[in-house]
């Protein structure tokens, strides 16, 4: 069962979805929050293997960028 999160927790995921959105229309055009949920989960389960280890998990998934990619990474690492 997942842990219940607090509603600062919440309020802190939402703004995070919200700031990878962002980003993603920034660099690629496209503001999806469903995208942007996968990636930060992408992101969370790839930090401690580091970035390149994150890139290729983006890239094999099919969104290419490297700027993208170390926004993503160092908002979800900063974030977290």
């Amino acid at each position: 069962m997942a842990p219940t999160l607090s509603a600062v927790e919440r309020l802190q995921a939402l703004s995070l979805v919200t700031k990878v959105c962002a980003t993603l229309n920034t660099h690629i055009g496209m503001n999806d929050k469903t995208l942007a949920e996968f990636i930060i989960s992408m992101t969370e389960e790839s930090y401690s293997a580091g970035f390149d280890e994150f890139y290729k998990r983006l890239t094999d998934n099919g969104l290419e960028g490297e700027d993208l990619a170390r926004d993503i990474y160092d908002m979800v690492g900063k974030d977290s």
